[in-house]
């Protein structure tokens, strides 16, 4: 059965669709330590044993010769990072005071962020649901600092009624592992697949942020401004109108 109490983190981006900024290039860290599902310190052992980061910056890495430096860099960055903890480098074209305006923005897809309003919310329903880090944004008329990136810490299994759902999986990995379902066409989650989780990212596709109905309705009633209070699966659902029912609201099961 569907679930509708499950809602996608969507923050205001550009009107073209794209995030209101990004990563600055040069200076970024590997922004998957962030898409693991679970609290850094464990992400960056998770991270580090996938990539082969120490056979890479050693040079005993077997595909050596196809990594580019600038990847090699982007490790050592990451791991400097982790070390210092020192605010993480975004630009944006958009002015500084348009962005201040915002409690929580898009500045990637697959990550979200948010001000000291948003963390109130999250601490007053979730405290052990996320951690924050601190970013500045880079903006044509001056530096933002009010915001921070925030790690969701719980990764959720077995969310989805896979007899409802359609979806392509990925050419690379396998049925179960992390990630392997590449993108839906029609998402269904199972009734309760939260449980007591306000924050979470699905095991089979990791790139997007669940939130409970607790948290999203939080939102609403402190007004954050910036977010989009979306139903998950009508988020997704809305693309393929031809998996409803005549009366485009009915989801065809």
């Amino acid at each position: 059965m569907s679930d509708k109490r499950v809602y996608k983190w969507d923050a205001f981006g550009g009107s073209d669709g794209w995030p209101a900024g990004g990563p600055e290039n040069g200076v970024n860290v590997d922004e998957s330590i962030f898409l693991r599902g679970v609290p850094l310190d464990q992400a960056m052992v998770r991270w580090k044993k996938k990539c082969g980061v120490e056979e890479l910056l050693n040079g005993t890495h077997e595909r050596q010769e196809h990594v580019k430096q600038k990847r090699i860099d982007e490790l050592k960055r990451t791991l400097d990072w982790y070390e210092r903890r020192y605010p993480l480098p975004y630009i944006s074209d958009f002015e500084k005071e348009e962005l201040e305006e915002m409690d929580t923005i898009e500045l990637s897809f697959q990550v979200p962020f948010g001000n000291q309003r948003v963390l109130n919310v999250l601490d007053d329903v979730c405290p052990n649901d996320y951690e924050a880090f601190p970013i500045e944004v880079h903006t044509k008329t001056g530096v933002i600092t009010q915001f921070f990136l925030i790690n969701v810490c719980h990764r959720i299994h077995d969310a989805l009624d896979k007899d409802a759902c359609i979806y392509k999986k990925s050419t690379t990995l396998k049925e179960g592992e992390e990630n392997y379902i590449d993108r839906f066409k029609r998402l269904v989650f199972n009734k309760g697949c939260m449980g007591t989780t306000h924050l979470g990212r699905m095991h089979e596709h990791m790139f997007k942020v669940m939130v409970s109905e607790t948290v999203a309705m939080a939102f609403q009633t402190a007004n954050i401004y910036g977010y989009n209070t979306m139903i998950f699966e009508d988020r997704v659902n809305m693309r393929y109108r031809s998996n409803y029912m005549p009366d485009g609201v009915t989801l065809k099961i």
